[in-house]
């Protein structure tokens, strides 16, 4: 055979294979569906358990059966939850990685990947589900009796074991699960429990504001097709009051799950993006009683067709950072070769770490020999210009790393090598030395293993239904390439200059030589700006800074074209003080910042800012620090930082300043080598940081300290983000920096904790920290509503210490050990209303208060799963 004759066929072979391959199901988002077994003409049943934790099942069908109805929610990835109607609970992998494991019914938990499935449609109308989580596919086990187990198998092409027949049922309106704010169409305002913690209390109406809990509540599908609506601030559903009578106010009481139709509502379309909600105990709908005015109180009346009082937009709430990007985990995608997945399975049970545990998902792909490959499907429904990578390749033999190529494929064609280096990961430590930075191999036990590499994708953009193809081949030099994540993206047209500004290209900037500084440059511009009031303008291109000095600016606005345009690279093998940027008043948009060094000595920060009036937006940071700041009335919003080797955000009183009116919100911090984000207002000495908003951000993997910390202050909010993946410490931990300073009214709420937790010193860390280094003095009137807690490794929440604790309405599945814990020294008192605690392991209690009652007191009701004694 001639070579171009082999071309040619493989081409024609490739053409083929693109035509005959699966298409994405047409499912209809919140669709109530029977999903039944090609092989065994037998449906997916949950056996009318109510329990998480509990199996799936085949059964023959049977009409009207809420056993086998599943609500199927389309994601913006693309993804779907798999949701059923007796239970009410998602089909889950069970955070369980090996072949022939059996997924579970489990607690709905916004952004949880093991409950999102990719779902094909095949040829021959069938559908396979694979979940996102394990890449393992729903499969009948080949059994073609009444009650036969469903389990998760590796996927097979053709296997009638793993292909369901989906049938649509009934449309509902709401995907279930999902935390949602109300807004009633006559008044623009929303349904809200006004931050009320008492049963009985009246609901209100009013103007909405920003990762405001007490105007979200997660709806939740119930056997009959209605719903129940559980506020997050309070953890309590709404409720008539068992009433009939028209005007009747409308409250939140303790849950009373299936049993109470006082709390069931039937949610129905009244047109356009209107929805009615009607109360299943007394057929009459919610109602503003046509108010416009905030603090107007809710109430039921008779339904009027075409009421405004009584129509409402239902609209789900961000959990995590909207980012412009979509995330595939290499686990969930389809492997050749020799490729497989690795995965943290158990708890940790050793104080180091491990390329898995630093694992978006602590799961990844590894990529050996030759021809092995990882493959995903282009399901985001856009057309993908870009992508980054998070990837680990091996150190060198004597430490100081490797650089390499992987290849990238689309519809099975070659693109472009990517370039992939270990020069800014693995260091090594010690139990004297945790944490350490040597790079020499001699030093200890390895930690740092992934960084990331992100390109422009050559040639024409990625189509929706295309695949995307990691692969290994001779011309990669590397001995392995460990896979995690891929994000796809399309970002926007490049900006151009705006007005008022000055450029730093005039100034002598030279982008893309790597052996030009343009330290000076850049600091000329800055300096012009500052003397006749303009803005800095960096163009596109990478701009090397290599002093060593800081640039400085003061009161202007420093931006770029777009963060995959414009680059300040410092390449500096000295930092002066460990930041590329000193500022006071400036502010920074739409570039990235990047750094070369190999560790963490110094610590290097994209910027140290300081005082009042600043903002960052739109900045992607790289090996560095986005920033050490403090400073009133400041904004960070829509940022990235990747693998630095500090903080991702650390706004703190540190320098004895004020810092007040801060507000960090959707900001995307992955793999950083301290806390993600960090609030430390830890200087007695100086005022205390007060008015903190943290909300809508997603932390993931940071593999120093917590997630998210949070140190001291007063009117703190921490509301609305997801962490995931912790490595060594808490998933959000809530108290004091070494026991200085306090912590006075500050609200936890709505957050998602997946594999929070981890073991760094040998310590077993919860998902959660409540009181952490604190004591009944010096931490008070905390307020941890909300949150769900999933897969922890340990226990989900510890309390510590603090007076006038609030914990209610606080969701905790699958723990690896108890749900909650009070530690042997806690002092204070905490109230523990309406918790849930579900899927506990074997020997494990959701409920543990190992303090003396004379040093802490509790007081509960209302909790599921557990009682207070």
């Amino acid at each position: 055979m001639t070579l171009k004759f082999a071309l040619v066929l493989y081409a024609v072979i490739a053409v083929l294979n693109a035509l005959a391959a699966p298409t994405h199901a047409q499912i209809v988002s919140s669709g109530v569906y029977t999903v039944v077994s090609k092989a065994s003409g037998l449906a997916l049943d949950n056996e009318g358990s109510t329990s998480a934790g509990n199996g799936v099942w085949q059964w023959s069908s049977v009409a009207g059966s809420t056993n086998q109805m599943w609500q199927i929610n389309r994601l913006p990835s693309g993804n779907y939850t798999m949701v059923c109607l007796t239970s009410g609970m998602t089909l889950d992998s069970g955070n369980r990685f090996p072949n022939g494991s059996l997924p579970i019914q489990n607690t709905s938990v916004p952004q949880n990947i093991d409950q999102e499935w990719i779902v094909t449609q095949l040829a021959n109308g069938s559908c396979t589900f694979v979940n996102a989580a394990n890449g393992l596919a729903l499969d009948n086990s080949g059994a073609t009796a009444n009650g036969g187990t469903v389990r998760q198998s590796t996927p097979a092409s053709g296997s009638a074991n793993q292909q369901w027949q989906v049938t649509l049922v009934k449309q509902l309106p709401i995907a279930s699960g999902g935390i949602y704010t109300l807004t009633c169409r006559k008044s623009g305002l929303n349904l809200d429990n006004e931050g009320a913690s008492a049963a009985g209390n009246q609901v209100w109406q009013y103007g909405g504001g920003l990762a405001n809990t007490n105007q979200e509540w997660r709806i939740t599908v119930l056997p009959g097709g209605q719903y129940s609506l559980t506020c997050v601030t309070s953890g309590m559903n709404l409720d008539n009051a068992g009433s009939t009578a028209n005007g009747t106010a409308i409250t939140q009481n303790y849950p009373q799950p299936g049993s109470s139709t006082n709390q069931q509502w039937t949610i129905a379309s009244a047109g356009g993006a209107y929805c009615t909600l009607v109360c299943q105990k007394s057929g009459k709908a919610l109602d503003n009683g046509g108010s416009t005015l905030s603090n107007a109180p809710i109430q039921q009346a008779a339904v009027v067709s075409g009421s405004a009082n009584q129509q409402w937009t239902i609209t789900p709430v961000q959990i995590g950072a909207n980012t412009p990007f979509i995330t595939y985990e290499a686990e969930s995608g389809a492997l050749a070769g020799s490729a497989h997945v690795t995965a943290l399975t158990t708890a940790p049970t050793t104080m180091f770490s491990s390329p898995e545990l630093e694992a978006s998902g602590h799961a990844y792909v590894n990529l050996a020999n030759a021809g092995d490959s990882v493959t995903w499907t282009n399901n985001t429904g856009k057309s993908i210009t870009a992508i980054n990578v998070r990837y680990s390749i091996p150190d060198s033999a004597g430490g100081g790393g490797n650089t390499s190529t992987l290849n990238l494929y689309v519809n099975g064609t070659f693109r472009q090598a990517l370039p992939v280096s270990s020069t800014q990961t693995w260091v090594y430590e010690t139990s004297g030395n945790y944490n350490g930075m040597s790079q020499s191999p001699s030093s200890g036990n390895a930690h740092v293993f992934w960084d990331e590499t992100h390109a422009f994708v050559s040639g024409a953009a990625i189509a929706p239904g295309s695949t995307i193809t990691l692969q290994k081949t001779s011309s990669n030099t590397a001995a392995y390439y460990n896979i995690d994540a891929i994000d796809l993206e399309a970002p926007p047209a490049a900006l151009t200059q705006p007005a008022n500004s000055l450029s730093i290209a005039s100034y002598g900037a030279t982008p893309n030589n790597s052996s030009f500084d343009n330290s000076t440059a850049i600091q000329n511009c800055i300096n012009a700006a500052q003397s006749q009031g303009k803005s800095v303008w960096i163009p596109q291109g990478v701009y090397y800074v290599f002093s060593g000095s800081p640039l400085t600016a003061t009161g202007i606005t420093i931006s770029g074209a777009g963060p995959w345009y414009s680059t300040v690279i410092c390449t500096a093998s000295n930092w002066s003080n460990g930041f590329i940027f000193l500022t006071h008043s400036a502010s920074f948009q739409n570039l990235s910042i990047d750094a070369s060094g190999p560790n963490a000595t110094p610590g290097l920060f994209a910027i140290l800012a300081y005082d009042d009036n600043w903002s960052l937006n739109n900045v992607w940071t790289r090996h560095t620090m986005l920033t050490w700041a403090d400073g009133s009335n400041i904004t960070i919003s829509n940022c990235r930082v990747n693998n630095s080797w500090g903080d991702g955000v650390n706004i703190n009183n540190i320098n004895g300043n004020a810092c007040n009116n801060v507000t960090i919100t959707n900001n995307f911090s992955r793999g950083n080598g301290d806390d993600g984000m960090a609030l430390n207002s830890s200087n007695s000495s100086a005022p205390v940081m007060t008015g903190i908003l943290i909300c809508n951000n997603t932390c993931v993997a940071e593999w120093w300290a917590n997630n998210i910390g949070i140190y001291g202050g007063v009117n703190v909010f921490v509301n609305n983000n997801l962490v995931t993946d912790s490595v060594k410490e808490f998933g959000i931990s809530v108290g004091l920096y070494s026991g200085s300073a306090h912590l006075q009214t500050a609200y936890i709420q709505g957050n998602a904790v997946l594999r929070g937790g981890s073991n760094g010193w040998n310590l077993q860390y919860p998902a959660m920290g409540i009181g952490v280094s604190g004591n009944s003095s010096n931490i008070n009137g905390v307020s941890v509503t909300g949150n769900m807690l999933a897969n922890s490794p340990f226990d989900g929440v510890h309390i510590s210490s603090g007076s006038s604790l609030y914990v209610a309405g606080n969701l905790i599945t699958t723990p690896g050990l108890n749900g909650f814990e009070v530690d042997s020294g806690a002092t204070g008192n905490a109230f523990l209303i309406c918790n849930s605690v579900a899927n506990l392991k074997s020997g494990q209690t959701a409920y543990i208060d190992n303090a003396p009652a004379s040093n802490f007191t509790v007081t509960g009701s209302g909790n599921i799963g557990f009682t207070v004694p």
